[in-house]
C-alpha cells in the first residue's frame, strides 16, 4: 500500500502565507496609493490589504487600511464611478466584518457594534435586489457576528442590574438575519473546507438561540415591543384574515414574531442534536424546553387577549408549545424537565388523564433517581433538584384533588405517602451513616449529606399539598372513623406550611385552606381569624410596588392576589353567616365584588370576560347566588325573587354568547323558549317546614289561588302560564342564531299584589344602610314583624335593628370586637336556672371527640431553621401555581349549562318560598331544559349508564347528579302543593338517578317516617329495648294486645293488619338504610337534616340514647351552619 501525500505542517503554511504577502502586500498599497483615477480600484485594494493584515494577524496594520466608516466609503466611491460593482459592494461587507471583530478583540464593544450597524443598510438593500453567494457569505459572517454581540450586551446589562436596551436597533441585526435565511434556501455553509478556521463565524444554530433569546428577553421583562416597520416581515401564512384587521396590534407582531424564530430553532437543534446515551443529558434541549414554557406563561397570562395570538388563540399556542415538548422528548432520555413541563401544558389543556400520567410516570422516575443516588452516593444525570421535585409533587397532588374525580384523589393518597418520606429525609437533621468496613474510604458519611438547600417555599408547597390532599380525601371516605384523623393532619400539614413559607402570598393561600378546613369542622372563630389574614396578605401584596424588569411576573402576581382574594372574602361571608353576622357578611360580599369593578370599568365587555378564566366567572357567579341567599334571609324571599334578574344577567354578561363573545366563551341560549312564564297576580300564604327550622315559616296570609294538589307538571312538562316555541332549538353548541336578550316576565321587575317593587341599590349594604336611616313609624314595625317571619327559625331570632345598628355604626374592618359572637359549636347552652347543662354525646356511628375540640394541637413537623427567611419576591420564586384550564368547547358548555341548571334550581326554590308554585315550577321546567342539554351532550360521545353517572373534571356535576337536583327540587314542589303521590314520585327519580343525593334521600325518608307515624297501632306499640350488641338493629316488631285477654300476642304474617303494619315498618327501615348510608358518606356527615331525620328514625324505633345523641350532633351542626354548603366557595 503506498503511503499518501503529505499535508504541509502549520508553520511551513504560515511561513508560506508571510513569504506571499511579502510579495503583494507592497504592490496593493502602491495601488491604494497612485491609482487615484479610479476609486473603485482603491477601494477594493484598501480591503483586500486589511484582509491580508487580518490574515497574518496583524490588527493594527488592518483598522488603519479598512476606513473607519466602510458604508460611507463605499458610497463615496460609488458616486465618483456612478454605480459600484458587486465585487465592491462584497468588500464593503467585508470590511465592516474584519473591522468589528478586531475591535471586539481589542475590547472596544461600542465601535465593533457602530461598525457592525452601520453597514445594515447596505446588506438590506442588497438583499431585496438580489446578491452573489460571496456576498451572501459575508453577510452570514458580520450578521452572526453582530447578533451574538448584542445578546452578549443584554446579558451583560441584565446581570449587572441595569435596564437592557431592547429598542429597535437591538432586533434589528436579527431581523436582517432572518431576512438573510428567508432570501436563500441553500445557503453556502459557513465554515466550509474553502475557508480556513479563521474565517468561520458564529454557527447558524447559535444566532437562531441568541435571536430567541432577546425575543425572550423582551417577552419576560415586559419592555416595549420594537415593532415590525414593514408588513412584508410577515409571511403571506402569517397574514390571514383575522389578522389583517389587526395588523397596528405590536402583540400580535411580537407573538408571530417570536413563533417563527421558535419554529426555526426547533428545526435546526433537533437535526443537529442526536439522541443522548443513558449517562449523558441534551443541555440545550433541555434548557430550550425550560424557555418556551417560560414564555407560554406569559403568552396565556390574562394580560395577553386571543386577538394578540393570531388563529386559535391561547388554546392554538399552548397546542403548539406542547408539540414542541413532545419533540424534544425525542432528543432527551427519561428528562424529567421534559415530564414536569408535559405534565403543567396537558393541565392548562385540560387533558388531566394525560396530565395525570406524565406526573405518574415523573415521580416512578424521581423515586428511582433518589433510590440510587442513596444507593451508590453519587449524583444522578439529569435528576431534578429537591426543592424542584417537591414543588413538582405539590403541583400534582393539588391538580388530582382539584380537578379530578375520586380515582384520582384517591390515587394522590399514595403519592402524599411518598412525598412525607421524601419531607421527612430533607427535613431531618444531618448525620453521617456508619459506613460499612468494606465501604470506600471517601464514600463513607456522604451519602445521607444533603447536597443542597431546600427553600422554605418549596417546603411548604408540599405541606400545603398534603394538607388539601387529606381535606379532598376526607370528603370523599368511606370510612366515617378516620374522617377526623384526616381533618387533623390536614389542619396541622397547612400550620406546618405556614411555619415554612417565605412568602407573603403563599401564606395568604395557606391561610385560606386552613380556613376552610378549619369552617368544615365547625372551627369558627379559628376560621375566621385564618380568613382575615387571608385577605389581609393578599390586599398587602396588591398594593406591593412593581419589581424592575419583571412587570409580567407582577401582573401574575396580582391576578393570582385578586382571585385569592375573592375566594378568601366570599369565605369570610360564609362563616360571618355562620356566627349570624348578616350585616359583615354582606360586606363581605360587596368588598368580593370591588374587585373586579375596576376591571369593568377600564376594559370594554368583552376583553373584561375574556380576561376572566372560568373558575373565576363561576365564582363570581356563586357569589351573587350567596348574596341572593343572605338578601332572602334579611328581607324575605320576595326581595331575593326580585333581585333574580340581577342573577340571570350577571351569568348572561359571562357565558351567553351575543355574537361579539370571547372566542373560547362558551356558547349556550340562556333561555328556551320565546315565552316565558308571567308572574302570577297573588301567590300562595304558606311554604315548607322542617324540622330543623331552615325552611320559610308562613308568609302574611292572602288568598290562595290557583293551587291544584293533583295537577302539579312534572318538571320539563307544558306549565300553566308558559308557551314555548318548539321551532327554535335549543342546543348545546350554541347553533341557534343570537338574539337579543330578553329576561322572562317572572323576573322582570314589576310589582305584583304580592311582591314589593325593590328599589335601586347599588349594593346590598347601602340598602340597609338606607332603611336603617328611615323612621320607626307604624310601617317598620309591620316590615320587622313579616321580617322574623320569613326568616328560618335559626334566624328568626335576628332583629333588623340589630342589623341596622351594626351597619350604622360599625364597619368590617372593626370586626375583631364584632366577630367575637358566643354563639359557637361548643359554647354552652342557654339555660334555665337550677337545670343542669345536658352532657353532648356525638353519634357513634360516624362521629368522634375530635370534632368537638375547640384547640385539638396536633403535632406536626418542624421546618428547618434554615427556612425562616424575609419574604421574596415573586420574580425570584421558581415555582408557579397550576395553570388555569383551557377547557374545550364542549366541556365548557357543560360547566355553563350545569351552573345555569344551579341558577334556575335556587331561583325555583325562591319562588316556592315566596309562595309562587306556578313560577317555581317554571323554574324547576328551565332547569329540566338544561338537564335534557348536557345528558344530550354527554350520551353523544358516550351512551352507557357510565358516562351518565361518571362526574366531569374540575368537580363538574354528573348528568345523573343534575337530574337528581332538579328532580329533588320538583318533588319539594309538589310537597308544596300537597302532591303526596308526585313528591314520593319525583324523590324515588332523584335517588334512582343519584342513590346519594342528599336533599332526595332526606326528603324521601321524612315522606316514609310520615307514613309510618300514620298508624296509631305502631304508635302505641311498645319498641324492644335489646338489640343485637353486635349488630345495631333497629326496634324488632312490635307486638298488641290481644282483644279477649291480657297476654301479649306478636304480629305475625297471619295476623289481621299485619300486611299494613309491616308496610308501615319497612317504610321506617327503608328510611333507616337511606340515612343511615348518607350519614356515613363524605356527602352527608355533616348534613343537620339528614341528622335530625335519624334521630327521629331512632326516636321511633325508641333507640332514645342514639336519638339524643344525634339531636346533640345536630345542634352543633346548626350553630356552625353557612348560608350555603362550604363547597360554593370554591377548591382550597
Amino acid at each position: 500500500m503506498g503511503i499518501g501525500p503529505r499535508f504541509p505542517s502549520w508553520s511551513e503554511r504560515s511561513a508560506s502565507m508571510h513569504h506571499i504577502a511579502n510579495q503583494i502586500i507592497p504592490r496593493l498599497l502602491s495601488a491604494s496609493q497612485e491609482a487615484t483615477a479610479y476609486p473603485e480600484d482603491v477601494f477594493q485594494a484598501r480591503i483586500c490589504l486589511g484582509s491580508l493584515h487580518w490574515t497574518l494577524n496583524e490588527p493594527e496594520p488592518a483598522l488603519q487600511t479598512i476606513p473607519e466608516n466602510v458604508l460611507e466609503a463605499y458610497r463615496t466611491m460609488a458616486k465618483g464611478v456612478g454605480m459600484g460593482s458587486g465585487w465592491s459592494s462584497v468588500c464593503a461587507v467585508k470590511g465592516a466584518y474584519i473591522r468589528g471583530e478586531l475591535q471586539e478583540k481589542a475590547s472596544r464593544i461600542d465601535d465593533a457594534l457602530r461598525t457592525y450597524s452601520a453597514i445594515l443598510p447596505h446588506i438590506e438593500n442588497n438583499l431585496a435586489t438580489g446578491c452573489s453567494p460571496e456576498f451572501r457569505l459575508w453577510s452570514e459572517k458580520l450578521l452572526a457576528q453582530h447578533c451574538v454581540l448584542s445578546n452578549r450586551i443584554i446579558k451583560a446589562q441584565s446581570a449587572g442590574g441595569q435596564e437592557p436596551t431592547l429598542t429597535n436597533a437591538a432586533l434589528a441585526p436579527f431581523r436582517v438575519w432572518a431576512d438573510l435565511w428567508a432570501s436563500g434556501s441553500k445557503l453556502q455553509s459557513v465554515g466550509a473546507s474553502t475557508h480556513s478556521a479563521k474565517d468561520r463565524g458564529a454557527p447558524r444554530r447559535r444566532v437562531w438561540q441568541v435571536y430567541y433569546d432577546t425575543l425572550s428577553a423582551i417577552l419576560q421583562k415586559g419592555q416595549p415591543y420594537p415593532a415590525v416597520t414593514q408588513r412584508s416581515s410577515l409571511s403571506a401564512n402569517e397574514v390571514s384574515a383575522d389578522n389583517v384587521k389587526s395588523m397596528d396590534n405590536p402583540n400580535l407582531h411580537q407573538s408571530i414574531e417570536l413563533r417563527r424564530v421558535e419554529a426555526i430553532y426547533e428545526d435546526i437543534l433537533l437535526r443537529d442534536v442526536s439522541f443522548p446515551k443513558a449517562n449523558e443529558t441534551n443541555v440545550e434541549v433541555e434548557s430550550w424546553a425550560d424557555q418556551v414554557v417560560a414564555n407560554w406563561r406569559i403568552l396565556s397570562s390574562p394580560q395577553w387577549l386571543e386577538e394578540d395570538l393570531g388563529s386559535g388563540g391561547k388554546e392554538a399556542v399552548t397546542r403548539a408549545v406542547l408539540a414542541i415538548l413532545y419533540r424534544a422528548a425525542t432528543r432527551t432520555f427519561h428528562s424529567t424537565r421534559i415530564l414536569r413541563h408535559l405534565f403543567t401544558l396537558h393541565t392548562a389543556l385540560a387533558e388531566f388523564m394525560l396530565a395525570g400520567k406524565a406526573f405518574d410516570t415523573y415521580i416512578e422516575l424521581v423515586s428511582k433517581g433518589k433510590a440510587r443516588v442513596e444507593k451508590s452516593g453519587e449524583d444522578e444525570v439529569g435528576l431534578d433538584d429537591d426543592g424542584t421535585v417537591l414543588r413538582t409533587t405539590a403541583a400534582g397532588l393539588q391538580m388530582l384533588c382539584c380537578y379530578g374525580r375520586r380515582k384520582e384523589v384517591e390515587r394522590a393518597q399514595d403519592i402524599a405517602l411518598v412525598l412525607e418520606k421524601w419531607l421527612e429525609k430533607i427535613q431531618s437533621p444531618w448525620e453521617p451513616v456508619a459506613s460499612a468496613e468494606d465501604e470506600p474510604t471517601d464514600l463513607r458519611g456522604e451519602r445521607s449529606r444533603p447536597d443542597q438547600q431546600v427553600s422554605g417555599e418549596a417546603i411548604a408547597a408540599a405541606h400545603h399539598s398534603l394538607g388539601v390532599c387529606r381535606a379532598h380525601w376526607a370528603r370523599l371516605t368511606f370510612e366515617t372513623s378516620s374522617r377526623p384523623e384526616l381533618q387533623a393532619k390536614a389542619i396541622a400539614s397547612f400550620r406546618a406550611a405556614l411555619e415554612s413559607t417565605s412568602t407573603a402570598i403563599q401564606s395568604a393561600e395557606i391561610h385560606f385552606a386552613l380556613a376552610s378546613i378549619l369552617a368544615e369542622t365547625r372551627e369558627i372563630g379559628a376560621a375566621i381569624e385564618c380568613a382575615k389574614k387571608a385577605i389581609a396578605l393578599y390586599a398587602s401584596d396588591r398594593e406591593a410596588p412593581t419589581l424592575k424588569n419583571q412587570v409580567h411576573a407582577d401582573t401574575l402576581w396580582e391576578e393570582r392576589c385578586k382571585r385569592g382574594l375573592f375566594k378568601a372574602w366570599h369565605l369570610l361571608s360564609f362563616l360571618l353567616s355562620a356566627r349570624q353576622d348578616f350585616a359583615n357578611a354582606i360586606a363581605a360580599c360587596d368588598a368580593a365584588n370591588e374587585l373586579y369593578n375596576e376591571l369593568f370599568e377600564s376594559a370594554g365587555r368583552r376583553e373584561a370576560v375574556e380576561r376572566l378564566a372560568l373558575s373565576e366567572r363561576q365564582s363570581i357567579i356563586e357569589l351573587k347566588m350567596s348574596q341572593l341567599v343572605l338578601w332572602e334571609i334579611l328581607d324575605g324571599p320576595e326581595e331575593a325573587v326580585n333581585a333574580c334578574g340581577d342573577l340571570l344577567g350577571a351569568y348572561k354578561q359571562f357565558f351567553v354568547s351575543d355574537g361579539a363573545a370571547p372566542t373560547r366563551g362558551p356558547t349556550v341560549n340562556l333561555y328556551s323558549s320565546k315565552d316565558t312564564i308571567s308572574p302570577p297576580q297573588t301567590a300562595n300564604g304558606t311554604v315548607r317546614r322542617s324540622l330543623l327550622g331552615r325552611s320559610k315559616v308562613a308568609l302574611p296570609s292572602l288568598p290562595r289561588l290557583g293551587h291544584h294538589s293533583n295537577q302539579t307538571p312534572i318538571a320539563g312538562e307544558a306549565t300553566p302560564g308558559v308557551s314555548r316555541d318548539t321551532n327554535i332549538p335549543s342546543t348545546l353548541d350554541g347553533s341557534t342564531s343570537p338574539r337579543k336578550y330578553q329576561p322572562p316576565q317572572h323576573l322582570a321587575r314589576q310589582e305584583s299584589k304580592k311582591l314589593h317593587k325593590r328599589r335601586s341599590r347599588k349594593s346590598m349594604l347601602s340598602e340597609h344602610r338606607t332603611r336603617g336611616e328611615s323612621s320607626h313609624g307604624s310601617s317598620q314595625a309591620n316590615g320587622s314583624e313579616e321580617f322574623g317571619q320569613a326568616l328560618p327559625l335559626r334566624f328568626a331570632n335576628v332583629k333588623r335593628s340589630s342589623i341596622e345598628a351594626s351597619h350604622n355604626g360599625s364597619s368590617l374592618d372593626r370586626a375583631p370586637d364584632g366577630l367575637n359572637v358566643p354563639i359557637t359549636h361548643n359554647a354552652p347552652l342557654i339555660q334555665k336556672s337550677g337545670q343542669a347543662e345536658p352532657q353532648r354525646l356525638p353519634p357513634t356511628t360516624s362521629i368522634s371527640t375530635h370534632h368537638r375540640n375547640q384547640n385539638p394541637s396536633p403535632e406536626y413537623p418542624k421546618p428547618p431553621t434554615s427556612a425562616a427567611s424575609k419574604p421574596s419576591p415573586i420574580a425570584s420564586q421558581s415555582s408557579y401555581p397550576l395553570p388555569e384550564p383551557l377547557y374545550s368547547s364542549s366541556d365548557l358548555n357543560r360547566h355553563s349549562l350545569t351552573l345555569l341548571a344551579r341558577i334556575w334550581l335556587l331561583i325555583a326554590r325562591l319562588y316556592r318560598d315566596a309562595g309562587m308554585p306556578v313560577d317555581a315550577q317554571g323554574a324547576v321546567s328551565e332547569a329540566s331544559n338544561q338537564a335534557r342539554l348536557i345528558e344530550a351532550a354527554v350520551t353523544a360521545q358516550d351512551s352507557s349508564a357510565e358516562a351518565l353517572s361518571m362526574p366531569g373534571w374540575g368537580k363538574l356535576k354528573s348528568v345523573a347528579e343534575v337530574w337528581a337536583d332538579v328532580h329533588a327540587e320538583q318533588a319539594s314542589l309538589c310537597l308544596y302543593n300537597r302532591n303526596q303521590s308526585g313528591a314520593s314520585e319525583e324523590f324515588e327519580k332523584a335517588l334512582g338517578w343519584f342513590p346519594d343525593h342528599n336533599a332526595a334521600t332526606v326528603g324521601l325518608s321524612n315522606m316514609l317516617l310520615d307514613y309510618y307515624d300514620d298508624d296509631p297501632a305502631i304508635k302505641a306499640a311498645p319498641p324492644s329495648t335489646a338489640p343485637s350488641p353486635s349488630k345495631p338493629m333497629l326496634a324488632s316488631l312490635p307486638v298488641r294486645k290481644t282483644p279477649g285477654g291480657g297476654t301479649d300476642e306478636p304480629i305475625t304474617a297471619n295476623s289481621e293488619a299485619s300486611s299494613a303494619l309491616l308496610s308501615r315498618l319497612a317504610s321506617r327501615d327503608r328510611a333507616y338504610g337511606l340515612l343511615s348510608m348518607l350519614t356515613k358518606s363524605g356527602r352527608g356527615w355533616d348534613d343537620s337534616e339528614a341528622w335530625s331525620a335519624l334521630a327521629r328514625v331512632y326516636e321511633q324505633s325508641g333507640q332514645i340514647d342514639k336519638a339524643k345523641e344525634a339531636l346533640w350532633w345536630v345542634v352543633e351542626l346548626e350553630d356552625s351552619r353557612p348560608l350555603r354548603e362550604w363547597s360554593c366557595i370554591g377548591e382550597l
